[in-house]
């Protein structure tokens, strides 16, 4: 209902009431009128007492009910610019539970497509490198899907990419990526050793990492990739960040996922200053799910990685169109 349907009734209520005191207050004075007449000649002394006695009550009493009820311009127009600030306030909160049902199932939708990637893998015999690639594609492509819903992001140049610690280098190394310009996730990918840079920081502190706003000067000289890796678009790009160690077990991170944009605050720590919109959090929550789900991928990845291309992996390569796990879930949907 509209603000001024809700005016409308309020007025047409009141109005009614008040008008039936003021016909009261009308009627006891009446009342007293007639009471005066008839004692003025001396006739009936005894009922121009009664009509006297009724009359000063009706008075006194709609007098004071006219006084309680009975608002003036003023008084209306406080009550309904309260009332206007009330309904702002549930409109406010009823668009926050209909974007909070849409990034739940969002969240929802995002974990099936990302469980039917661990399923493939769980089905797999061995997984060849041809395999555990477009397993990975598949998996920030899926996030990246999302982008808008469930992590608030447009037309920001957007970056997630996964990266695995290899034990034999000693470094995290991207084996998914996804960014705004396709050119740039085929391009080279920097390496990172454990402590270097935001992803080998994330994985050295084993928890996640937040930064809201990478061009803060007391935060990018924490941050920022060292002259080795350094980047001259990495201030323009990198603005915006989380990285989220991939791990089952805390003490124990297999890589890193990191998502990232060129505008600040689409990433907001709950102990950073002024973090108190649950919307600006749920984002980090989400990517913890999904860093959790990729957990479960790349360790099935690991056990089951074989670098020679298996007889059942170009079977499963030719029956599996790319992307069948998301029409999947789609159509369940639907």
């Amino acid at each position: 209902m509209a603000l001024w349907d809700l005016v409308d009734v309020y007025l047409r209520r009141s109005s009614s009431g008040i008008s039936l005191l003021k016909l009261l207050n009308g009627a006891s004075g009446i009342c007293l009128a007639v009471a005066y007449w008839i004692n003025t000649p001396e006739r009936h002394p005894v009922l121009a007492m009664w009509l006297f006695a009724f009359g000063v009550v009706g008075v006194l009493m709609t007098t004071a009910l006219l006084f309680i009820f009975d608002q003036g311009p003023t008084e209306q127009l406080t009550s309904l610019h309260s009332a206007e600030g009330e309904l702002v306030e549930l409109e406010e909160g009823l668009e926050e539970v209909v974007q909070s049902r849409e990034i739940v199932l969002s969240w929802l939708a995002l974990s099936k497509l990302l469980q039917e990637l661990v399923d493939q893998a769980i089905k797999s015999d061995t997984i060849n490198r041809h395999e555990k690639e477009r397993l990975f594609e598949l998996a920030v492509e899926f996030i990246a899907e999302y982008r808008s819903r469930l992590f608030g992001i447009g037309d920001d140049y957007l970056n997630i990419s996964v990266y695995e610690y290899m034990e034999g280098s000693g470094l995290l190394e991207c084996v998914g990526c996804y960014r705004s310009r396709p050119s740039d996730a085929r391009g080279p990918h920097r390496s990172w050793a454990p402590g270097t840079g935001h992803v080998g920081k994330a994985f050295e502190l084993q928890e996640e990492l937040i930064c809201s706003d990478a061009t803060q000067p007391d935060v990018s000289s924490w941050i920022s990739a060292p002259p080795t890796h350094y980047r001259e678009d990495d201030e323009e790009l990198y603005v915006s960040l989380a990285s989220i160690p991939i791990a089952l077990d805390a003490d124990n991170p297999r890589g890193v996922l990191i998502m990232t944009s060129n505008k600040p605050k689409r990433f907001v720590s709950g102990n950073e200053q002024g973090a108190v919109n649950a919307k600006e959090r749920i984002a980090v929550d989400a990517l913890q799910d999904v860093a959790a789900q990729l957990a479960q991928l790349l360790i099935l990845i690991q056990t089951k990685f074989h670098e020679g291309d298996t007889s059942h992996d170009r079977d499963q390569d030719q029956n599996t169109p790319q992307g069948s796990a998301s029409d999947e879930v789609r159509g369940s949907q639907s």
